[in-house]
């Protein structure tokens, strides 16, 4: 931004400050980064500063900037990257080992209710065999018991 009056510098830094602040909100907000450079410079140039602008804001003077203001800005922007990226990430490792853990304990609960199930149905069966032998002690005894009377 060669060339151009301080008031008209200071003009611009104030929209592309406001449009950072503004997109940081907004990014907090949806949990989305929305920070880009263009995004920045797109915001300011429609901003309410914006008519009192001789040109419009170039994405290179954020990109690539040469005066001390705009590579303030320049570095407030990358440091606020970081810190979503990391944010971003530590919330994810966090919600991937949370997932991990909780699929491991519904694998064991399925291999512990199936050990049940499988219980259930040998104990079936076995109540089952048993009736038959009841049944079957008693049939005996219903025939014995004739016999026990002639003896």
């Amino acid at each position: 931004m060669a060339r151009q009056s301080k008031e008209q510098t200071d003009l611009k830094l104030k929209a592309l400050w406001e449009a950072f602040e503004d997109l940081k909100k907004n990014s907090i907000v949806t949990n989305a980064n929305k920070i880009t450079f263009e995004n920045i410079c797109n915001l300011a140039n429609s901003s309410t500063h914006s008519l009192n602008f001789h040109t419009k804001i170039s994405l290179a003077s954020l990109k690539q900037p040469t005066t001390q203001p705009f590579i303030e800005l320049n570095q407030a922007i990358c440091e606020y990257k970081n810190e979503h990226s990391k944010i971003r990430n530590t919330i994810s490792s966090k919600i991937k080992e949370d997932t991990r853990k909780l699929q491991n304990t519904i694998d064991n609960l399925l291999i512990r209710i199936t050990e049940l199930l499988d219980n259930e149905i040998l104990l079936k069966e076995t109540i089952a065999n048993k009736d038959l032998t009841i049944k079957r002690l008693k049939e005996e005894l219903q025939t014995l018991k004739p016999m026990a009377k002639i003896i």
